[in-house]
């Protein structure tokens, strides 16, 4: 066997023995025997020597053994291992599954994001077997997007509720917030709005943004539009999510000004803030 590290050797008869590498019978000790002293005194040593070389031959079994392991694999085309060749109709139907999880609603445009070259035209033969199944529904659900669309029931009862919550006027108490890490990936924004660092939070109100906080809150930006209370809300809620990790949360600026000037002020010192130069602090007490 290649690479063994053990040898299987005979036991030693009556009629046959070994000293060192020689092989002796009883005819040969006699005339052997005032050199037998010799050969023994060199066995020890010579039996460190094979033992250090087994140890050199195995470190580099290991090595080759590890290096087995890395670099590229792929997958074998043998149907013992992976099956049969699955058919075009077969690839289209677990593309287009893939897909409807992924996005919830397909169209053509949602192929731009793959790195694959799929057929559009297989995936619509595949769509509108499963809509006469039952299994998705097709029609107008996101104004924008061009040609038709296919989508799962649920993605379809959440657009409808989406829309509705969408129709009432932002920052209306009860509207639940949805505090995000800029590099969450279920965070669609990106720059100019705000950076991609560990450091940014992000405030929604029904997906739209409402507060980005740079630095862990040090720095507050806030677009045009929601009110005054809507805005105290959303501190509030970056507040009670930051407090999971920091005892104290050090505001200096808010869309560019300093916070303690102008409404900013009013709207951290009703959120819990209090005057600490050179901005507003708040420590959790």
């Amino acid at each position: 066997m290649r690479g063994a590290l053990l040898r299987h050797e005979p036991r030693p008869s009556a009629s046959h023995a070994t000293v060192g590498n020689l092989s002796l019978t009883p005819s040969f000790v006699p005339a052997l025997s005032g050199h037998f002293t010799s050969w023994y005194s060199v066995d020890g040593p010579r039996r460190r020597h094979v033992r250090a070389a087994e140890q050199r031959v195995r470190r580099r079994l290991e090595q080759e053994e590890a290096r087995a392991r890395d670099g590229r694999w792929a997958l074998l085309k043998r149907t013992g291992i992976g099956g049969r060749e699955s058919t075009a109709e077969e690839r289209a139907d677990r593309r287009a599954r893939l897909l409807l999880t992924r996005y919830g609603v397909i169209t053509r445009e949602a192929l731009e994001r793959e790195a694959s070259a799929w057929d559009w035209g297989e995936l619509v033969q595949i769509l509108k077997r499963m809509e006469i199944r039952g299994e998705i529904r097709r029609g107008y659900f996101v104004q924008g997007l061009p040609g038709p669309q296919f989508a799962l029931p649920d993605a379809v009862e959440r657009l409808r509720e989406t829309a509705r919550r969408i129709a009432s006027p932002k920052g209306e108490m009860g509207t639940e917030l949805v505090v995000l890490n800029a590099c969450d990936p279920a965070n669609t924004h990106g720059p100019p709005l705000l950076s991609r660092l560990p450091s940014t939070w992000l405030v929604l109100d029904r997906g739209f943004p409402l507060l980005v906080a740079a630095d862990s809150g040090t720095r507050l930006t806030s677009p045009e539009g929601p009110e005054p209370q809507s805005l105290v809300q959303a501190v509030i809620s970056l507040v009670n999510h930051l407090r999971r990790h920091r005892t104290r949360i050090n505001t200096t600026v808010w869309n560019g000004e300093a916070a303690t000037r102008g409404p900013w002020r009013g709207y951290l010192e009703e959120a819990g803030f209090y005057p600490d130069d050179p901005g507003m602090s708040w420590d959790g007490w």
